[in-house]
């Protein structure tokens, strides 16, 4: 059985992910590197959920077509 990947939008860029893929894994592939990360987990950047209009976290779960915006 083959799943196809997660496609999720950080900033405007397009990142595939595998499924189970969290908001960390999605910040990491599209900076290249964890840079975002450690943004927010230091709190001077949140993660915003577009799609959903909701603040999510680091450990949140993906889901298909998802928008998210570092501010």
């Amino acid at each position: 059985m083959s799943f196809a990947p997660l496609e999720v939008s950080v900033n405007g860029k397009l990142v595939k992910l595998f499924h189970g893929a969290t908001v960390r894994h999605a910040l990491i592939n599209a900076a290249a590197g964890s840079e975002l990360v450690r943004l927010v987990q230091s709190g001077r950047a949140r993660v915003w959920d577009e799609t959903a209009g909701a603040e999510t976290d680091l450990g949140g779960a993906l889901y298909d077509g998802q928008k998210l915006i570092i501010k």
